[in-house]
This record gives structure tokens, sequence and C-alpha cells, in this order.
């Protein structure tokens, strides 16, 4: 694995899963984690997780399905660090159903999340 020490990492999905699971994985090869995700507790937890550790942690709710969301929180995100070196494009949403039961509802969330959206990730 290349030398992660002091790279900044975005993870988007975050606050679960395997984006939880990454960021921890990321924060002790050193590097200073950008961590968003809709559930804004679970971002919560995985900051006071790695707080104590001496990570650096930038955090930020983010609705990856909507797009003025996306924009708004990576503005924020270019301003807050001086540049992403590692994109960890995670977040993602299942809904369990076959595609004969989804509502039109449904499936664009799902489009929005899973599709779409991550073109416009930073």
């Amino acid at each position: 694995m290349k030398e992660l020490k002091g790279k900044y990492v975005l993870i988007t999905g975050a606050a679960s899963g395997i984006g939880r699971l990454m960021a921890h994985s990321f924060a002790k090869e050193g590097a200073h984690l950008v961590i968003c995700d809709i559930n804004e507790k679970g971002l919560a937890e995985v900051k006071k997780e790695l707080g104590g550790k001496g990570v650096s942690i930038n955090s930020y709710a983010c609705d990856i399905s909507n797009e003025k969301s996306v924009e708004k929180v990576f503005k924020s995100v270019k301003q807050d660090v001086p540049r992403i070196d590692v994109l960890i494009n995670n977040a993602g949403i299942v809904t369990g159903k076959y595609i004969t039961e989804l509502s039109m509802s449904d499936f664009r969330k799902t489009m929005d999340v899973n599709f779409f959206r991550p073109s416009h990730v930073y």
C-alpha cells in the first residue's frame, strides 16, 4: 500500500458499514479523514471513536441523493481542507425489493445515490 500518512482521504457513506471500516483503516495509516454521510449520529460516533486517537477528521452531513446538498457540502470541503488525495465514493443504498416491486420514488432515489451523484462528488 502507498504511504497514506498525511494524505487527505474523502469517504462518502462513512457513518456505517464498509465506509466506517475504511475510515478506521485509513486513520490507522495516519491519513486526514474527510467523512460524509446522511447519518449525522453515525458520523458523530465515528468522530468520537477516532478523535481520541489523534486523528484529524472533518465531517459533513450530506444527502448524496440531493444535488444541492452535495454542492453545498463539497463547497465547504474545498474551503476546509487543502486538497483531496484519495476519494472513496462509498455511499450507496439498497431497497431490498425486487425491481418489479419498486415504486418510481424508490427507483429514482436508488439511481440518484448509486449512479448519478457519484459523478458530482468533488
